[in-house]
């Protein structure tokens, strides 16, 4: 059955067998026991980092460990980076949030926000933990550089007596949750980094004698967001690795890839093997990503089933809807959808069909005369070139004719894929008639397409073969541009 329910983009508070689309349980599971059953060597270590790409589901997880945590060890907090960018000083704003969190004294409040600014928010400019503790400080007189030094050693002694205070008073420890910080600016992502390892963690610096803090942070960030950015502050790899192992003591990872079956599946439960198979043939696995396109997607069905003007209806071919529909026209319809939504300049580079095959005469037939070059121009057009009956079909039997060899031993489905191949740099050899053809065209930049033409390609015969046998009307694939535009 249709599943008209949309995705939300919230972060699911608690995991639980239905809800859990990624898998995630068992990894929140996991770390959960491992911050409740190795406190002592965390508070030694207390710096620690869940890695994962934007959109992998770590602000559910953070959320789902927040709340399964045993909260007579740990007071836990999260602290949304994002929402506080624009105050211009992350490091500060986070500050300011642990002292609102954990102290209602206002003097001692209002004190140590006072020197917190003038070492978080004023006189210091900058930190690095790479090479030196302090890479750079805003000097004007001896006098101001040695009132910076008392005020950073104030400014310890301040924030570890409040946190001592604070696990005096409640028997916890303090364990604070940074979440969306792979959304800021890289410049406050790094310095928001460095502020708390070399500042807010001298919690246990000043424990020497046992050397645990009663602090833990815990970060949900993009691994490759922190190294881009260190790369653009430091400028070679290897520092920005060095920074990474520097900054964060203990981490764990979300997965690389993800089975994304039981998302697929809650919206397109017929038929949603083949298209979990499509998504992953294609490259396109992120969480996050495909929960959006099945949102336009059911958009789309709503579109198609509803009373809606019959031109507006008739933009869109007979999709999979309950158990009626192609798959063929499901994959087409998804695909642009991506497109149009993550690649966008792909989406009009396509569209712009004649003016991507002007770019193909030109590299192909550059070294020909001109006599050999409109021959070569007849022969390119005729092999790969369709013109817009090419792509009209008028029932799912008719796109079966593309596989089918011509009497030049040549196969339509070349002239089909035509739409979708990328602009080419350089020339090359035409091999029509195998997959090496997509295999010249230059791969970087361009994975989403080759790899949607080699799927076609390969996977072509089963998606017309387990398609059901409803009749559509006669659809021109080129509608699908005006599809997006128009409804999306």
């Amino acid at each position: 059955m249709y599943n008209e329910s949309f995705f939300s983009n919230k972060p699911i508070l608690k995991l639980n067998e239905d809800n859990d689309l990624l898998g995630n349980i068992e990894r929140a599971n996991f770390i959960q026991n491992f911050l409740e059953r190795n406190s002592s060597f965390i508070r030694e270590n207390n710096m620690l980092a869940l890695f994962g790409s934007w959109g992998s589901g770590k602000t559910s997880l953070i959320y789902s460990i927040k709340n399964r945590i045993d909260k007579e060890m740990y007071f836990p907090i999260i602290f949304n980076a994002w929402k506080y960018e624009k105050d211009g000083n992350l490091a500060f704003s986070l500050y300011e949030y642990l002292l609102d969190t954990i102290t209602s004294n206002k003097e001692t409040m209002k004190e140590a926000k006072k020197i917190g600014k003038i070492v978080l928010k004023g006189t210091l400019k900058s930190i690095s933990i790479v090479g030196k503790i302090f890479e750079e400080f805003e000097k004007t007189t001896e006098e101001i550089e040695d009132s910076l030094y008392k005020k950073i050693i104030e400014f310890e002694n301040n924030f570890c007596q409040i946190i001592e205070e604070f696990y005096e008073k409640n028997k916890k420890y303090l364990i604070v949750f940074i979440d969306d910080l792979d959304r800021c600016e890289s410049e406050n992502i790094l310095n928001l980094l460095s502020s708390m390892k070399i500042l807010l963690t001298f919690d246990i610096v000043k424990n020497l004698e046992k050397r645990k803090g009663k602090i833990i942070y815990f970060c949900g960030i993009d691994k490759d967001a922190v190294i881009q950015a260190a790369r653009i502050r430091f400028g070679d790899k290897i520092k920005a690795e060095e920074y990474l192992e520097k900054i964060f003591d203990i981490s764990f990872n979300m997965p690389k890839s993800y089975n994304t079956e039981k998302i697929v599946k809650h919206s397109l439960p017929y038929k949603g093997d083949e298209i979990v198979a499509f998504f992953n043939k294609i490259g396109f696995s992120n969480p996050r990503h495909i929960k959006k396109i099945l949102n336009k997607y059911k958009m789309i069905s709503l579109i198609k089933n509803s009373n809606m003007n019959k031109k507006y209806k008739d933009l869109i071919p007979e999709i999979l809807i309950d158990k009626t529909g192609y798959i063929f026209d499901t994959i087409m319809v998804l695909f642009f959808l991506i497109l149009h939504e993550f690649y966008y300049e792909k989406f009009i580079e396509l569209k712009n069909y004649d003016s991507k095959f002007e770019n193909y005469l030109e590299y192909l037939t550059e070294e020909l005369t001109e006599i050999s070059r409109q021959s070569g121009k007849n022969k390119i057009n005729l092999s790969l070139k369709g013109n817009q009956a090419f792509f009209t079909f008028k029932k799912m039997k008719d796109i079966k004719f593309l596989m089918q060899e011509n009497r030049s031993g040549e196969k339509p489905i070349f002239k089909f894929l035509s739409i979708f191949t990328p602009r080419i740099n350089r020339k090359f050899v035409i091999r029509l008639g195998d997959i090496r053809y997509f295999e010249q065209f230059e791969y970087e930049g361009n994975e989403i397409l080759i790899n949607f033409c080699k799927f076609i390609y390969k996977d072509i015969k089963n998606i017309l073969t387990n398609d059901t046998e409803n009749k559509s009307a006669d659809y021109n694939v080129f509608n699908l541009f005006e599809m997006c535009e128009k409804l999306l």
